[in-house]
């Protein structure tokens, strides 16, 4: 049996005429009366009682109109989603997002966007600082990732920028004396430590951060390779570490983030995938968020900065 057969079938079984069948389907009328003979031959049952009004369906032809139906309905549902697979717009995408990037507008905003126009686009999000982000996406465990350009130092990977996210404060205790301040000097926080992820992590991103504290006059500090536990040494009153701007209203638990005085770093955040990745449904959803991109009004470093280009646009990685 062929599934034009089939259709064949239930289309007549519907109209209650090989006449009004045969139009809805567009054949010739004898060429369909010649087709349901050789189903009703092959099945081994009369499906059609055919009389001078039309035709009526016999016991056997009832129930194979309806497996009929429900076949050809299982079968366009199929077809439907497998141009949709083909076209991108069905299928899973797993995303890391380091926790600062998690909580800023541009990627909630971005993230329902991307559901809002592929519903059917399943988003697996995990929590994933950027070095271990690159890992994940050139091992294939991740699909995209949204953090700093780490791609100079991991072959294979693109990126592309979303959105920036300057290096402008101090994360403090939210119990410090300069909690409420509108900002901060540096000098106000002589006494208290400064935590960085160690120089030889990710080199020379890390060392350059390193070297910008010492522009700050800041010639001591301590280092911590996870970044969860040193916002956790800072949230506990053990001292406090720079932040991003997007931190002022999203402050790691415990927190909170006090513009530095005198100081404006750039850092860009953006997506990266694999160069070899072709995944129709990557490439649907980084369009989204290149839309989204190109609507959103960015934050720019200002010109007139002291620390205006402080550090050089592949320092943008940090530990976020």
């Amino acid at each position: 049996m062929e599934l034009r057969h089939l259709r064949y079938f239930v289309a007549v079984a519907d109209q209650g005429s090989f006449v009004r069948a045969a139009t809805r389907l567009h054949v010739a009328q004898p060429a369909l009366s010649r087709q349901i003979r050789g189903l009703e031959r092959e099945v081994g049952a009369q499906l059609l009682e055919r009389g001078p009004r039309g035709v009526r369906l016999t016991a056997a032809g009832e129930i194979l109109r309806q497996g009929g139906h429900s076949l050809i309905t299982q079968l366009e549902a199929a077809m439907h989603r497998t141009h949709l697979a083909h076209d991108g717009k069905i299928g899973t995408c797993r995303i890391g997002i380091g926790r600062v990037a998690l909580l800023n507008d541009f990627v909630i905003h971005g993230i329902a966007a991307i559901r809002q126009r592929y519903p059917d686009i399943r988003l697996v999000v995990t929590e994933m600082n950027v070095p271990a982000q690159v890992h994940a996406v050139r091992a294939g465990d991740l699909d995209l990732a949204i953090g700093a350009d780490l791609s100079p130092y991991a072959p294979g990977i693109a990126w592309e920028a979303l959105y920036d996210d300057p290096i402008e404060c101090a994360v403090l205790p939210a119990t410090h004396r300069c909690a409420t301040a509108p900002s901060v000097a540096t000098t106000e926080l002589a006494t208290d430590t400064l935590w960085l992820p160690p120089a030889d992590r990710l080199q020379p991103i890390m060392r350059r951060i390193h070297e910008a504290a010492q522009r700050l006059g800041l010639t001591q500090w301590e280092e911590h390779e996870s970044i969860e536990s040193l916002y956790a040494l800072v949230a506990a009153g053990r001292g406090w570490t720079f932040g991003t701007r997007s931190m002022r209203k999203h402050p790691p638990q415990g927190t909170v983030a006090v513009p530095l005085q005198g100081f404006l770093a750039p850092l860009s955040m953006g997506v990266c995938w694999r160069n070899d990745d072709s995944s129709p449904v990557i490439r649907n959803v980084l369009d989204v968020l290149r839309q989204a991109r190109d609507r959103a009004a960015a934050p720019r470093v200002r010109p007139g900065s002291p620390f205006h280009g402080g550090l050089s646009s592949d320092t943008s990685g940090l530990w976020w």
